[in-house]
């Protein structure tokens, strides 16, 4: 629901807000939300794991969860609304239900042979130790590969051979545990450096404040109601789901998607990349080092030793 339903409504409040205080048209204006929509796997997870307080467990999984599944429902609104945004006139709606069943369907395929593959080659091949990551690596990029090749979403189809692999207990798993971790970090400090490069500081200050307006919808308004709607249903209290609000950091994926509709030639990327930049920055900054205080506030008790973790 989260990654699905949860991404549309804040797609779609975070564009009103778009709408307002830069004067864009709809699609232009959606195409903001759906790239600031997604929450980061790697910041929530992180900063959960250093935040060091007794979260629920089932809390903790659903926004894990979420923040990886979110990522291809909002790579296809993106791809769609870019194919809109630069098409003569020669999308339909048929067009767009075939990309999503594409994307979905095609990743997921993916993901479950590629994984259960993965599982097979992990547990069956004898290799040293140190050759299983390498192994690994290799396999999530071909498959990610493929999958982008075919027309799928790659994003959804590593991530389900994540889980699969994450879940199945083989010989070498803690090793790959740890190297996945380090895979992650690399990526990340990567990604942040060489997407920093394509952005020129002055031109951010005439935006200082639309992102700071829709920094605050998105972390006060569109981030809560989609929560708050989603949650409620399945029995979380409301200090869970006001939690759960509050953990909805944006990270490296956005400013990803952002580069899309530039290297498309869409109308207004360079304000669409710019925002987003400064958006998640902001985020990150201003959520990411308040979570222990928001779960304090919010009765979560702070862990008191590593033991303690252990037992929750």
């Amino acid at each position: 629901m989260l990654a699905t339903v949860g991404v549309a409504v804040t797609a779609g409040i975070v564009s009103a807000t778009a709408v307002w205080f830069f004067g864009i048209p709809w699609t232009d204006a959606l195409l903001i939300g759906a790239v600031l929509a997604p929450t980061d796997a790697a910041a929530v997870n992180t900063l959960l794991r250093a935040a060091r307080v007794a979260i629920p467990n089932r809390l903790t999984a659903t926004l894990e969860v979420e923040s990886g599944l979110n990522d291809p429902m909002s790579v296809f609104l993106t791809v769609l609304l870019v194919e809109m945004l630069t098409s003569s006139g020669g999308f339909t709606t048929a067009h767009g239900i075939t990309l999503f069943l594409e994307e979905m369907v095609g990743g997921a395929v993916a993901g479950l042979l590629g994984g259960y593959a993965l599982l097979r080659l992990l547990r069956k091949l004898p290799v040293p130790p140190s050759i299983y990551p390498v192994l690994a690596l290799t396999c999530v990029l071909l498959v990610f590969g493929a999958a982008q090749t075919l027309g799928a979403s790659g994003f959804l189809a590593v991530y389900l051979m994540g889980l699969i692999v994450g879940v199945n207990l083989f010989e070498s798993h803690a090793a790959l545990v740890y190297a996945a971790e380090a895979f992650a970090w690399l990526a990340q400090i990567a990604l942040f450096l060489m997407l920093g490069l394509l952005v020129t500081p002055h031109r951010l200050l005439p935006l200082a404040w639309p992102i700071l307006a829709i920094t605050a919808v998105l972390i006060l308004v569109a981030r809560p109601v989609a929560v708050f709607g989603c949650l409620i249903p399945f029995g979380f209290s409301a200090r869970e789901t006001g939690f759960a609000s509050w953990v909805g950091l944006r990270g490296a994926v956005p400013i990803y998607l952002a580069i899309i509709p530039v290297l498309a030639g869409s109308p207004n990327a360079a304000l669409l990349f710019g925002s987003t930049f400064g958006v998640v920055i902001v985020s990150l900054i201003l959520q990411g080092w308040t979570i222990p205080l928001a779960a304090r506030i919010l009765g979560f008790r702070k862990l008191a030793s590593d033991v303690d973790a252990g037992v929750r």
